[in-house]
């Protein structure tokens, strides 16, 4: 294990404590406002401090001029992860800002971060891409994979979604429900180019990772905007959805050391 995935787990258990903790009823954001502050900051930092291991990730690869791929991995990576980061910040509701776009969607803040994690998992989408045109896996293959991804995210869309919301809201998380089923597909262009059973770890770990994003947004559609008819299980559901959404960021943000070590 590399220091760079040593880091990121350490992060993902200290991330799982804290929800843990919530879950529990011990600290959270359920309480007074200084307490859900504190709770939301913390989460915050933690983030931060995986940035600062993405950061370190892509010094390292800079450093090593023969791995120019790995090294566009590392920016690609980065970025989308301070995007995603951007988004957290959104879905921390700091101000506590309720039914913004019509009476159903209580939640409907959380439409407003899609316009930060959007971009941020399109350049995560680009990188595996990248890896994968590389490694030879065909742009047929690539397209019809993310086709029926696609369809799968919009009929998921249409089973969970309360057509009451709003247009916008309903616009924003339809369109997005696509486009994170894509990136979750893409774990079998991973898998594809360095095999499934006979791959690295490194490189099924990340290619989970991206699965795991996929399922953390399932989460956030099924059972934080759209469940119990607009309310939401809040706030047991954003605990969980920050255990499975840490776990899948520290996971794909391996993609450029475990390429480079596949390599």
């Amino acid at each position: 294990m590399t220091v760079f995935a040593r880091n990121a787990l350490v992060l993902s258990l200290c991330a799982t404590a804290l929800s843990t903790l919530g879950l529990l009823g011990v600290w959270g954001i359920d309480g007074e406002e200084a307490e859900r502050l504190k709770f939301g900051l913390t989460e915050l930092a933690l983030m931060l401090l995986l940035i600062a291991n993405g950061y370190a990730i892509k010094r390292h690869m800079c450093q090593q001029p023969s791995s120019l791929l790995a090294q566009q991995l590392s920016w690609l990576c980065l970025l989308s992860l301070i995007l995603c980061f951007a988004g957290d910040v959104v879905n921390r509701n700091f101000g506590q800002l309720f039914y913004q776009y019509g009476s159903v969607v209580k939640h409907d803040y959380l439409a407003d971060s899609v316009m930060f994690f959007a971009p941020g998992y399109l350049l995560l989408l680009i990188a595996v891409a990248r890896v994968a045109q590389e490694r030879g896996v065909s742009t047929k293959f690539m397209l019809v994979t993310a086709s029926v991804a696609a369809v799968l995210g919009g009929l998921s869309f249409l089973n969970m979604a309360d057509f009451n919301a709003g247009g916008r809201v309903l616009a924003i998380t339809g369109g997005y429900a696509m486009l994170i089923t894509v990136v979750g597909f893409s774990s079998l262009w991973l898998l594809k180019a360095y095999g499934a059973a006979s791959g690295p770890a490194s490189i099924r770990w990340v290619a989970a990772g991206l699965a795991l994003a996929a399922i953390a947004d399932a989460l956030i559609g099924s059972l934080w905007i759209y469940g119990n008819n607009g309310e939401g299980f809040f706030p047991a559901i954003s605990y969980v959805n920050w255990i499975v959404y840490f776990a899948s960021q520290a996971m794909v943000q391996q993609l450029p050391v475990a390429v480079n070590s596949a390599n």
